[in-house]
């Protein structure tokens, strides 16, 4: 079942976890193990490794689609990592490229 954002065409499985309608910014802030970041967060459990690894396969595949039909609607895509929260560089960094992206659509 897909999820929609209320007034806008953006309608995709996975809803972003913070979105900006009116500058068409979405914010995905995932899961290192779920969705592969690769750090050392990104294991695989030992048993039924091929279903996990189907499964995470999937999940990187639905991703990439998810963020490719956003961007082809004109949506902004932004993915901070569970492992970079609480790195106030990576997040100082992320605030500074929204702030020159609205004043780029202003």
């Amino acid at each position: 079942i897909a999820s929609c954002l209320v007034g806008s065409e953006m309608c995709i499985r996975d809803r972003p976890d913070i979105s900006i309608n009116k500058y068409r910014i979405t914010i995905f802030v995932n899961g290192c193990y779920w969705h592969r970041h690769g750090c050392k967060k990104t294991t695989t459990p030992k048993s039924n490794t091929e279903f996990w690894e189907n499964k995470f396969s999937e999940n990187v595949e639905r991703d990439k689609k998810n963020y490719k039909l956003l961007k082809e609607q004109g949506w902004s895509v932004n993915i901070i990592w569970e492992c970079q929260v609480n790195d106030i560089d990576i997040l100082e960094n992320l605030v500074d490229a929204l702030k020159k992206e609205i004043k780029c659509i202003i």
